[in-house]
């Protein structure tokens, strides 16, 4: 079995602006969203065009999950 868990973003990231790109669905599907999606919002040759990733895990935990509901 494969587990993961999204930690929050650190105090200096959430102070540059910075937005993650991990998204939880399902309790067991993670997306990637593209970092250039939130860059190139103007772009028109970019709008329809996704280069989101997804991955299956049996577990996965957003980061507000407490430690104890991981174990």
């Amino acid at each position: 079995m494969v587990a993961v868990r999204l930690r929050p973003l650190w105090k200096n990231e959430t102070d540059n602006n910075e937005v993650s790109i991990v998204k939880i669905l399902d309790e067991k599907l993670v997306i990637l969203r593209d970092p250039q999606d939130f860059d190139d919002e103007k772009n028109e040759l970019r709008k329809n065009r996704t280069r989101e990733k997804r991955y299956a895990f049996d577990f996965a935990f957003d980061e507000n999950t407490e430690t104890d509901k991981v174990f």
